[in-house]
């Protein structure tokens, strides 16, 4: 108990210390710049477990990250096509309206030397856009070569 009381009024006088050293010295004081730049566009799972997060702590508050985590992933690779679909489209929603707004950002700000390439790159992986193409009625890529139907039948 003794050092726990050693400890807050040690801790107050440094408090104390450090507000007058600021008033005394605002000139040595850093200034942390935030950057404006936009936020990159979230993936389909990322979208999906930041919402579920929320929804799993009101269920579990005391549950730690980890356990989270764990069950969230367990979640994301059992979650039919369907849900999944749904959080694709709130994905290229965000990354169109991230688009528009970087194309804003660098009209605004020439000299950070952006490109477009960076902007349009999608946040969809090769399973998603797949997914996505089978439901929107894209037929699927035939193969390079007959190979593959041969060893089929």
């Amino acid at each position: 108990m003794k050092y726990v009381q050693d400890f807050k009024r040690e801790k107050l006088e440094f408090e104390r210390n450090l507000a007058k050293f600021r008033e005394e010295h605002p000139d040595l004081m850093q200034t942390t710049k935030k950057s404006d730049v936009p936020e990159k566009p979230k993936t389909p799972q990322q979208l999906w477990y930041n919402h579920e997060r929320k929804v799993y702590l009101k269920i579990k508050p005391d549950a730690r990250t980890k356990d989270v985590k764990d069950s969230l992933s367990k979640q994301w690779s059992q979650l039919s096509d369907k849900k999944r679909l749904k959080w694709i489209h709130k994905a290229l929603e965000h990354h169109k309206q991230y688009e528009n707004i970087m194309r804003e950002y660098i009209q605004k700000h020439p000299e950070m030397n952006l490109t477009e390439e960076g902007i349009t790159r999608s946040t969809l992986t090769k399973a998603e856009r797949q997914l996505k193409d089978k439901f929107d009625g894209r037929p699927t890529k035939p193969p390079p070569n007959s190979y593959p139907c041969t060893v089929q039948n």
